[in-house]
């Protein structure tokens, strides 16, 4: 326990002294919202929706790569330490090497998919160009993801049982694959669609996020409460910097 909070504050200590360096950066880059009319999904106006959003014009957008590119290095800095001191690190799938390079290739390739939803906001690309496309080419991007890595998860984790409570524990087989990619799909646009508002994604997502590191935690899972911890923790620094104004 204690390994994972100082992790995590260190993390935060990271985050800290990075996060106003990189604001101005995006600053001087002009990774900055422009200002945009909405509409909602029948294409009709949406003006109240514009007008509680006006303020954010101007705001820089791009933070979540400074969490991505700090956690992912934290993180590898972190296993290659325990690796160098000869500690174990203990792993509920056969595959260490496997589970660590599942984590990040899921991290990374979906933060590509948020990066690209902040340079709409930069750029106003028109969903009928090919920056712009379309909600549903979007989501075949994502399902197209979710399947490598579902499959990854059963073919070299060996993943393909569920527990439903009360009910008990379900072999899915290959059926595993389709399940996952749906569950990882649903929670991807789970966190998305919170989006928006100040700090109500991060804050969601950290909700989420403890309650993930409780489970890896309850089956020692070291790469997977490593990865969280760290991630929680530059949460937090980008929490407070969502705060208005």
């Amino acid at each position: 326990m204690a390994l994972y909070l100082f992790l995590c504050l260190l993390s935060l200590f990271v985050h800290f002294v990075l996060i106003v360096p990189f604001i101005n950066f995006l600053y001087k880059m002009r990774f900055q919202r422009a200002h945009q009319s909405t509409k909602d999904a029948f294409d009709v106006p949406t003006p109240i929706f514009d007008r509680f959003h006006a303020h954010k014009t101007g705001t820089p957008v791009g933070g979540g790569i400074l969490i991505v590119l700090v956690t992912t290095i934290l993180f590898l800095l972190t296993l290659l330490v325990l690796n160098l001191l000869d500690i174990r690190i203990i792993s509920n799938y056969p595959e260490v090497v496997a589970e660590v390079k599942i984590l990040l290739f899921t991290f990374i390739s979906f933060s590509f998919l948020g990066i690209y939803d902040d340079l709409t906001k930069i750029f106003l690309w028109e969903k009928k160009l090919f920056f712009g496309m379309r909600m549903r080419t979007k989501l075949v991007f994502e399902i197209i993801l979710a399947l490598i890595i579902s499959w990854w998860l059963f073919s070299d984790l060996k993943i393909s049982i569920i527990h439903v409570p009360f009910f008990g524990v379900y072999n899915l087989s290959y059926v595993y694959v389709i399940f996952s990619t749906f569950v990882i799909v649903a929670f991807a646009n789970a966190v998305n669609i919170t989006d928006g508002l100040d700090g109500l994604a991060t804050g969601v997502l950290m909700i989420a996020l403890m309650c993930f590191w409780a489970i890896a935690r309850s089956i020692i899972d070291v790469p997977s409460s490593v990865f969280i911890a760290l991630w929680i923790g530059g949460l937090i620094a980008f929490l407070y910097f969502k705060i208005y104004p």
